[in-house]
């Protein structure tokens, strides 16, 4: 009963004070700030979503920079919601509950950063629906902290995602890069092939040109070639025929003389001279047809024989091209043999360099990630300079067999284009000797017809003119200059005739020659398009090939190197789980040992405790014994109430039947809610109610209202039976406001908020439970040092009842050695009694000014606090061990203690000097 009445105060003094706690502390806030960080793009359009107890707090636009920073209440559960379009939302869960007696002092801002990667297609991020992290108050540490055990849970899980989203990205630039770089190659490309093309466009007009100019030359001389003949022709002609006229005048006169002089002669000597002279001018003119024929034979094959000498010469000088383009294909063939020998060796060399640096970056991996990263980049920008050089050495390649192959194929066209010229020039010669033969041989045949026809009516005529005598020789002489002149004259016309006609003839076939090296021309150049067309699509097709080939190969490379990442990172975390297996099974057998040893001394002392105890465990076998009388009791009750709720729930479901039965309705959902409400979890009532609102709900507003209402009471039900009582608080106060006269709802509400103050409730008393077992071990601890060992001894077995830990256990031990031994030492006498750890105490007591120093010490892999308190002339030594992986351990005089007691054994007493940075050398 004394007991009772002290517990009964004891709490009535802690709730006033934890009230005057809260009362105050409704002004304080607990301050949280960091940044937000958006992967490869700006905070524009990022927002943080913040619920407070599971209900709306707070929505904030980001600003440009991505700070945030928000002031929190205490005794409350935040979740920060951190989101952005086509993002992934990151969540951070923070619970500001605190005990009471701390908000006085306040707490320091706590800041953190916040990353955001995008959300792409194929990437499980389903982790992300609960939050990555939790940040609530550590007794241990007395303060807040990241929940290491549930980052713990689900860190594996949020590294692989990670890793997958880095693997995405990094495709993701590869893909833009390829896509910049096939846009650059297409636009070099482009221009390579309109330069290309402008250049053989100018190259083109100016071959046409020069050519046009040569021929225009070719033609002008020509032309002036055969207006020089046609002038020494027709001076020829000119002068033959002065010398015939001369010659007839002359052949006349004598002629004439002759008959004057022999009027008398008979008409054998007329005849005979006048057959003498037809034959003599018959000869004549065969003669000068035959030196003209014979002059156009000369010239025929003279002209034949120089396009004969061209043709040979234009073969030759294709041949010796050819020969030249051949040489000059070889060259180029061994020459690209040789670049791709080298290029081959440089490739190896590359690879070879490429292995030793992806080796050095495995290695770098394996030391750091930031030096992986590096690595990475110079093998990136590596790769990318060789894909560079690559591509410019087979596009000079390209550039150069194409210049090659445009060359070869113009040489070949104008080898051809010159060949077929030579060819059509030389059978136009020759059809034009020919027909100049065939003309003149008809020309000779009709001027013998003539000449016969002529000789005929001039022996006719000089019949005649023998009758006539002399009165006709006149007219005869006169008849003959006019005829004469007529056939001058007819001669001069049909000569310009047939140089008219030459000309036309020789522009038609200068039209034509034009006309067909044009069409040879277009020819030539759709030939030579086809053909680098062809090429164009071979060589895309063997890029496309290497392309493939190479992607192909990066693939293998990547998954091979994704593999070995993964082989490596599961190794890694194989080893460091054995490791911190290994490490948890030596502290756990140690603590095993260490709590063997405590109780093997412990039970050593329980003798001479039994004494002083006896009281206490009465009392408390009492107490227990009073507890299971009550708890029977209960149960007994319980169990009485259990019966009736039974009997009373298959009432309502009988008296819900019976209704259903009569089809009155509304009853019948009464009985079967009023069932529900004695057992909520039975199906058969909420069965009967789903059939019963389906009847009643027949329109399709009414049944979509009913199914939001069910969908809301069946989630709040799930939650509610997970203890989510937020998430169930939420889904029915949803139900109710889509039925608000629907009872079970609000029934639930009312339950839920029953469950909360019971919850807060166990939740506070247990606080003031702890609150007060510390508060009794820092009693404890304060009389310890002091050696008030009674007083102390009641203060722990204080703590016992409240909390059976091995701490409280261990003091009492100490304290049965030092009164067992019967000493009257200080706190120092109580630890340890070697001579070495006397000694390194008294040690420390001369070395060490009075009051607390405190050192920092780095070690390979944690961080060491030593803290010496000298008080009265004697020195106690403290250590706090903090690991690179979150372990921390403390120490008092080398052996184990509790960061509480590290922490409130350390702390200045009152006017109590600090000193930093002491040299204790």
């Amino acid at each position: 009963m004394l007991i009772e009445r002290f517990y009964h105060i004891i709490i009535l003094v802690i709730a006033a004070v934890t009230f005057s706690f809260v009362s105050h502390a409704q002004d304080l806030k607990f301050t949280v700030n960091g940044k937000v960080i958006v992967d490869d793009d700006d905070v524009a359009g990022a927002v943080i979503v913040v619920t407070k107890g599971g209900a709306p707090f707070k929505k904030v636009s980001l600003q440009n920079n991505g700070k945030f920073k928000f002031d929190l209440d205490f005794q409350s559960e935040y979740l920060f919601s951190f989101e952005k379009k086509d993002y992934v939302i990151k969540k951070i869960l923070i619970n500001t509950k605190v005990p009471p007696d701390l908000l006085e002092d306040g707490f320091e801002p706590w800041p953190f950063n916040v990353s955001l990667f995008k959300q792409y297609d194929g990437v499980n991020t389903v982790v992300f629906n609960q939050p990555v992290g939790k940040i609530r108050y550590n007794e241990s540490n007395d303060d807040f902290e990241y929940d290491t055990d549930y980052t713990k849970t689900i860190q594996s899980e949020i590294t692989k995602v990670e890793a997958i989203v880095e693997e995405k990205k990094k495709e993701e630039k590869i893909k833009k890069k390829d896509q910049l770089l096939a846009q650059k190659n297409t636009d070099q490309e482009a221009r390579a092939k309109a330069k290309a093309e402008e250049d053989a466009r100018m190259k083109a007009e100016t071959d046409a040109k020069k050519k046009a100019e040569e021929e225009a030359k070719a033609k002008a001389k020509a032309e002036e070639d055969a207006r020089k003949k046609a002038d020494e022709d027709a001076k020829a002609k000119a002068k033959a025929d002065a010398d015939a006229k001369k010659k007839a005048e002359e052949d006349a006169k004598a002629k004439a003389k002759a008959e004057e002089d022999a009027k008398n002669k008979a008409k054998a000597l007329a005849d005979a001279e006048a057959k003498k002279k037809a034959d003599e001018e018959a000869k004549a003119k065969a003669k000068a047809e035959d030196d003209a024929r014979k002059k156009a034979d000369e010239e025929a094959k003279a002209k034949a024989k120089a396009e004969e000498d061209a043709r040979k010469k234009a073969e030759a000088d294709a041949k010796a091209q050819a020969d030249a383009e051949a040489k000059a294909k070889a060259k180029a063939d061994e020459d690209a043999k040789k670049a791709a020998a080298a290029k081959a060796d440089e490739e190896k060399r590359k690879k070879e360099q490429a292995l030793k640096e992806e080796e050095a970056r495995k290695k770098a991996e394996a030391d750091a990630k930031a030096k992986t990263d590096a690595d990475a980049k110079a093998k990136a920008k590596a790769d990318e300079e060789e894909r560079r050089k690559a591509k410019e050495l087979a596009d000079e390649e390209a550039r150069k067999k194409k210049a090659e192959a445009d060359a070869k194929a113009k040489a070949d066209a104008d080898a051809k284009a010159k060949a077929k010229a030579e060819e059509d020039a030389r059978k136009k010669a020759e059809a034009e000797a020919k027909a100049k033969g065939d003309a003149e041989a008809l020309a000779k045949l009709k001027a013998e017809e003539e000449a016969r026809k002529k000789a005929e009516a001039k022996a006719k005529e000089e019949e005649e003119a023998r009758k006539k005598a002399e009165a006709e020789a006149k007219k005869k002489a006169d008849e003959e200059d006019r005829r004469k002149a007529k056939e001058l004259a007819d001669e001069e016309a049909r000569k310009k005739k047939e140089d008219a006609e030459a000309k036309a003839k020789a522009d038609a076939v200068a039209k034509a020659k034009s006309k067909a090296e044009e069409d040879e021309r277009k020819k030539a150049e759709a030939k030579a398009k086809a053909e680098e067309d062809a090429k164009k699509a071979a060589t895309a097709k063997v890029e496309e090939e290497e392309r493939k080939k190479k992607a192909k190969e990066a693939e293998e490379k990547k998954q091979k190197e994704l593999a070995e990442a993964k082989a490596k990172a599961d190794e890694e975390e194989r080893r460091k789980i054995q490791d911190a297996k290994a490490k948890l099974e030596d502290e756990s057998r140690a603590k095993a040992e260490a709590d063997a040893k405590s109780k093997a001394e412990y039970e050593a002392r329980k003798k001479t405790e039994a004494e002083a105890n006896a009281k206490f465990l009465a009392e408390q076998e009492a107490k227990r014994k009073a507890e299971a009388e009550a708890k029977a009791k209960i149960e007994a009750e319980s169990k009485a109430k259990t019966e009736q709720l039974e009997k009373e729930y298959l009432k309502f479901v009988a008296d819900g039947d019976n209704s259903l039965g009569s089809k009155k309705y509304i009853e019948a959902k009464e009985s079967y809610q009023n069932a529900l409400k004695l057992k909520p979890y039975e199906n058969y009532p909420k069965n009967k109610i789903n059939e019963i609102d389906k009847i009643l709900l027949a329109d399709a507003d009414a049944k979509k209202k009913f199914e939001n209402y069910s969908n809301f009471i069946a989630k709040g039900d799930a939650a509610l039976s997970d203890k989510k009582y937020s998430d169930a608080k939420t889904n029915f106060q949803m139900a109710t406001n889509i039925l608000p006269d629907e009872k079970y709802p609000k029934e639930k509400l009312k339950e839920i908020e029953n469950l909360l103050a019971a919850d807060k409730k166990a939740k506070d008393e247990t606080e003031a439970m702890e609150s007060q077992y510390r508060q009794f071990i820092i009693q404890g601890d304060n009389s310890f040092r002091n050696a008030q060992w009674d007083q102390a001894k009641s203060f722990y077995n204080k703590a016992i009842a409240l909390k059976n830990e091995t701490y409280p256990k261990d003091q009492i031990a100490k304290i049965e050695a030092a009164l067992s031994k019967k000493t009257t030492s200080t706190v120092a006498d109580s630890k340890d009694n070697s001579p070495q750890t006397e000694q390194h105490l008294s040690e420390l007591a001369k070395k060490y000014p009075p009051g607390v120093t405190i050192e920092n010490v780095s070690e390979s892999g944690k961080q060491v606090k030593k803290v010496v308190v000298v008080r009265n002339g004697i020195a106690s030594e403290y250590k706090e061990v903090k690991h690179s992986w979150g372990g921390i351990y403390c120490f008092k005089n080398g052996k184990s203690i509790t960061p509480l007691i590290f922490s409130s054994e350390t702390k200045p007493e009152k006017d109590e000097k600090v000193n930093t940075n002491f040299d204790n050398k």
